[in-house]
């Protein structure tokens, strides 16, 4: 029996796959903006986040849901 992984999950590996991918690339930093590290399933004002990006400084550049 083969299992499909969910669409939402496809896209969620991938698009964090491709942050990772640029932010490697560019040393964490883009036009002079540092970035943390890309996190899946992040805690988020008392939910779960699917994607977050951060700032260095650990504030929320991007999330995903």
């Amino acid at each position: 029996m083969s299992r499909t992984m969910p669409r939402e999950a496809l896209v969620e590996e991938e698009l964090y796959h491709l942050i990772r991918v640029v932010l490697d690339k560019h040393g964490s930093k883009l036009n002079g903006v540092e970035f943390g590290k890309v996190q899946p399933q992040h805690p988020v004002d008392g939910g779960v986040a699917d994607l977050v990006l951060p700032f260095v400084d650990g504030k929320h550049f991007l999330v995903i849901e």
